[in-house]
């Protein structure tokens, strides 16, 4: 995956930037690159550099507990325009993002296709909140969360709108009926014509006067 180009760092993110630094050295990452990016989910700060594995850890959730220690520092005793960041290495975060995105999609078409509630794998708090926005407007369905950690996970269950339906299949059954009377018209009305013509063909004229 191609390096994303950073995006122009606002003001009121430069003490966020220095306190990742701050952590990251403390880590012994202090030979890294940080850039600022602003996707349409949220502001990340991307690490760019050597030796990240330890930063993201199994499955992510070294990075997934770094960010919730990260942003509830950034916020400890801020009530109002409370921001949040994502901390992201090397794209990870950004290309789960793209994959979860993508699964709430095919998910969504299942359970309307099949009309019966999906259970997805167990997944991050920060991975089900991906799914949730991504189906937040959907018309069709609606996720919800179910289990403990770390075995939470979302269930997305189809849209019942009992009246709605009803009134569709009433609708499609008129229309089924018309035509069906239609066809049984038509139908008996193209058999009645040759025993018609039969019957004025076989009638006896006048008599020969």
């Amino acid at each position: 995956m191609a390096d994303v180009e950073p995006s122009p760092e606002p003001e009121a993110a430069k003490p966020a930037r220095a306190l990742l630094e701050e952590i990251l050295a403390k880590m012994g990452l202090d030979d890294v690159e940080i850039v600022y990016i602003a996707r349409s989910e949220g502001e990340y700060f991307e690490v760019r550099g050597p030796r990240l594995a330890s930063l993201i850890g199994r499955e992510g959730k070294t990075l997934e507990a770094l960010n919730l220690i990260y942003n509830n520092i950034i916020n400890a005793g801020v009530r109002n325009n409370r921001r949040y960041y994502t901390i992201d290495a090397e794209g990870y975060r950004a290309r789960r993002a793209d994959q979860l995105k993508t699964l709430a999609l095919a998910t969504l078409e299942r359970v309307v296709r099949e009309n019966k509630p999906i259970k997805l794998e167990p997944m991050l708090p920060s991975e089900r909140k991906i799914v949730h926005l991504a189906l937040a407007e959907s018309p069709f369905v609606r996720p919800e969360s179910e289990g403990v950690e770390p075995e939470r996970r979302l269930v997305v269950f189809p849209k019942s709108d009992p009246p709605a339906r009803l009134a569709c299949a009433a609708r499609a059954a008129a229309r089924d009926s018309a035509s069906i009377t239609s066809a049984t018209a038509s139908a008996a009305l193209r058999s009645s014509l040759p025993l018609r013509k039969a019957r004025r063909v076989n009638s006896p004229g006048p008599a020969a006067r």
